[in-house]
């Protein structure tokens, strides 16, 4: 297949792909850093105008995040290439591997963190990353089966050693703290070290500790309080790391249910867009057949501040192992007919009222 041409002044040049402007601003970035970025500085080391850039990327967080991904798939390549094939020999590998890629491509690292302000699309690099980096996780399971006897848990660890070695990293970079490669492999064993003596039952998937015939002695409720705790700092993966793969939940500002994980993620994202709700567990009480009685102060402002909504309400939870299964709201009489009460009244925003006055 040819190249695609466009005539320029008068003859007719190959015209610049996806990957050419995506090693341009590559260049740029590193030469000059993220900040100096931009469609029109691109465009200009190509020698095109910045409407042929925008062919191919919608603005500077496209492109940002474009390389942002790159740098995650260099990075899970590099940790996965010809690794010792005993578990812990492979764990340790991951530390040498990965503060090596951060020294030999510090400004793509610091890019792929948002280490430097620049804009990116944070859940897109998240979503990715997740997805490739699925095999270390798959190590990190094969270690806590011979470590503990499940390989349940492995998830969680995964973000334990994510932590330290992008922390250690971090201080590095910013000079804050003169770490190296022999420091952060020694803190990681002590990490896994410290998991095998704590842990010689089964880890839980929430990081609680299991009997061998899978019921959980973690306490439910804490399990319950840590998930409001968690939603209403809006750190979604803590919450969702308490639930089941299968987990369903009701969209009390849409109507009607979600099943899985990444669906919550998506419908909490798009709540959040629009409403500020809060959520207090007041009083937590345990039904039969695993089920828990919630009673909740709820408190629903809209993203400009005004209250919409303060009361009380009842949300019934379904556990199995120790994991959230099922969230119903206890006091809505069909969940699929509408949005709930505290959301049902919203104020228009500034895109609704312009909308209206132009009817007017």
């Amino acid at each position: 297949m040819k190249p695609a041409t466009r005539k320029h002044r008068g003859g007719v040049r190959p015209v610049a792909g996806r990957q050419e402007i995506l090693d341009a601003a590559r260049s740029i970035g590193i030469r000059s850093g993220w900040k100096a970025v931009t469609i029109r500085a691109v465009a200009q080391q190509l020698g095109y105008s910045s409407p042929l850039l925008y062919e191919h990327f919608r603005d500077k967080q496209e492109l940002l995040t474009e390389l942002a991904i790159e740098g995650q798939v260099s990075l899970a390549d590099a940790l996965m290439r010809d690794l010792p094939a005993d578990p812990y020999d492979a764990l340790l590998s991951f530390v040498d591997r990965y503060w090596s890629f951060m020294r030999e491509n510090e400004q793509v690292y610091r890019l792929m963190n948002g280490m430097d302000g620049v804009p990116i699309d944070r859940e897109r690099v998240r979503a990715f990353s997740q997805r490739r980096f699925e095999a270390a996780i798959a190590i990190l399971q094969a270690w806590l089966t011979t470590a503990g006897g499940s390989d349940s848990g492995a998830a969680l660890l995964f973000d334990d050693l994510w932590a330290v070695l992008h922390g250690m990293a971090a201080l590095y970079l910013d000079r804050s703290a003169p770490f190296d490669s022999s420091r952060a492999q020694a803190c990681v064993e002590r990490l896994l070290m410290g998991i095998r003596k704590a842990h010689p039952d089964p880890i839980h998937e929430n990081g609680y500790q299991t009997d061998l015939a899978g019921g959980s002695v973690a306490d439910i409720k804490t399990v319950i309080e840590e998930a409001y705790s968690a939603f209403n700092k809006r750190d979604i993966d803590r919450a969702l790391a308490l639930m089941t793969q299968d987990v369903r939940w009701p969209k009390a500002s849409e109507g009607g249910k979600v099943v899985g994980k990444e669906e919550i993620r998506a419908y909490w994202i798009r709540q959040w867009r629009e409403f500020d709700p809060y959520v207090e567990p007041l009083a937590i009480s345990e039904e039969d057949e695993g089920r828990i009685r919630v009673r909740v102060h709820q408190l629903v402002k809209s993203v400009q501040g005004d209250i919409l909504s303060d009361s009380e309400v009842l949300h019934v939870f379904t556990v199995n192992n120790g994991l959230i299964q099922a969230m119903d709201l206890g006091d809505e009489a069909d969940p699929n007919s509408g949005p709930s009460a505290a959301f049902a009244h919203r104020r228009p925003g500034p895109r609704n009222t312009q909308k209206k006055r132009l009817r007017q």
